[in-house]
């Protein structure tokens, strides 16, 4: 179970780093922030709707570093947060076409 975990992991990681070219990435690609882009494709594959309010619970990481990492992944191009006016905190959190794209067909 743990290679398997490992390889998704290299796979995960790789797509994220495909999604800008290397020059763009303002940091490097870290676990935290291919744990929350798994986190966000299994939850969109099942149909769940993620807002930043649940982010760190269903990554089990605090509320800032959730925030930190989503805020890397926006800037990144990886995941797509559309805004709520009346409660930022409700702001929903996808990943974007092309990151959804590369994990559907890395687990193929």
């Amino acid at each position: 179970m743990l290679r398997l975990r490992t390889a998704f992991s290299n796979v995960c990681r790789r797509l994220l780093q495909s999604d800008v070219a290397a020059e763009n990435l303002a940091q490097p690609v870290t676990s935290r922030m291919i744990e929350v882009a798994q986190a966000l494709h299994v939850r969109q594959s099942n149909g769940e709707q993620t807002s930043l309010r649940q982010l760190h619970r269903i990554c089990d990481l605090n509320q800032a570093e959730a925030l930190n990492v989503i805020a890397q992944l926006e800037n990144e191009g990886t995941v797509h947060i559309e805004r709520d006016i009346n409660d930022a905190f409700e702001s929903r959190v996808t990943l974007s076409e092309a990151a959804a794209q590369r994990f559907e067909s890395a687990m193929e």
